[in-house]
């Protein structure tokens, strides 16, 4: 009798351990993201239309940042069978590519340019299912994230006509940690009791100003080279008026300690420049329930 007893004890805790492990799942989700960019898009776009007003040679463009992808993790526990909490991890990737050249009849250089956004968001979700068949449901969330984020810009520039010659590569890279909000919807299909596909899209708000990062170059001119630095730069964006003559404003950006002066060409409007994650993500993925 004891023995029937003991046995009857170990199986319904095992039953309450399985009844409280099924309550767990996790998610695995990749796609494409969208990125804003913000006022670094300004920068390049602006970059590029001076380029091409006040060089007689110029051609090609550079790129805003507009996507990339991203992929993570996600575990959630059920209080109850509609409503569930998550907590995730992924990482995101964005960035552009383009290439100039610029110059005058005897002298033309390249630029290419290649400006990223990379980040590792941590995030929490509360979600909502809503059941449309028996094995179909969709799944309506919103959270909150912290964000570490790095931007980074590399650029490398050569002439290409032997009047002077010279091949630099510059870098910059800054980082911060941005928080954000976000708001899903998904499409979840279950193929087993344990595992469901899921088509989904999330929407999130982040940015921010006040990056501040270090700068490196390597180059060589007429057959000397050289390296250099510098650290505590900011991200500067601002209206050039070219020669203060009142004609096209451009708006352009700039890496350094110190805010961009006025003297001796018309410089306004001087302020932080503020970078955008913020972006539709359209993905899939597989939850597992545990």
């Amino acid at each position: 009798m004891k023995k029937f007893l003991a046995m009857m004890i170990v199986v319904g805790l095992c039953a309450g351990l399985a009844a409280a492990e099924s309550r767990f799942s996790f998610r695995v989700r990749g796609g494409w993201t969208s990125v804003a960019g913000g006022e670094i898009n300004d920068g390049l776009e602006g970059l590029q239309l001076y380029f091409q007003e006040t060089y007689p040679v110029s051609s090609g463009s550079f790129k805003p940042i507009r996507g990339g992808y991203e992929a993570g993790i996600e575990v959630f526990y059920r209080f109850s069978p509609r409503f569930s909490f998550g907590i995730g991890v992924g990482y995101l990737k964005a960035e552009s590519q383009g290439k100039m050249r610029r110059g005058w009849t005897e002298i033309w250089s390249d630029h290419d340019l290649t400006p990223s956004f990379t980040s590792i968001p941590i995030t929490l979700t509360a979600a909502y299912a809503i059941p449309l068949a028996s094995r179909l449901q969709a799944r309506v969330g919103a959270g909150t994230g912290y964000y570490p984020t790095t931007f980074r810009h590399l650029e490398v520039s050569q002439s290409v006509k032997p009047a002077y010659l010279y091949d630099v590569t510059y870098e910059y890279t800054a980082s911060k940690n941005l928080i954000g909000f976000h708001v899903d919807l998904d499409l979840e299909y279950d193929l087993s009791p344990r595992i469901s596909v899921f088509i989904g899209a999330r929407y999130r708000l982040v940015s921010g100003s006040g990056w501040t990062g270090e700068s490196s170059w390597d180059y060589v001119e007429n057959g000397v080279s050289g390296s250099g630095g510098r650290t505590n730069e900011n991200i500067w964006i601002y209206d050039y008026d070219y020669a203060n003559q009142g004609g096209t404003i451009y708006r352009l950006h700039q890496y350094s300690t110190d805010a961009p002066v006025a003297s001796p060409w018309s410089v306004t409007n001087v302020h932080s420049a503020k970078l955008d994650l913020s972006g539709l993500f359209l993905g899939t993925g597989i939850r597992v329930k545990v």
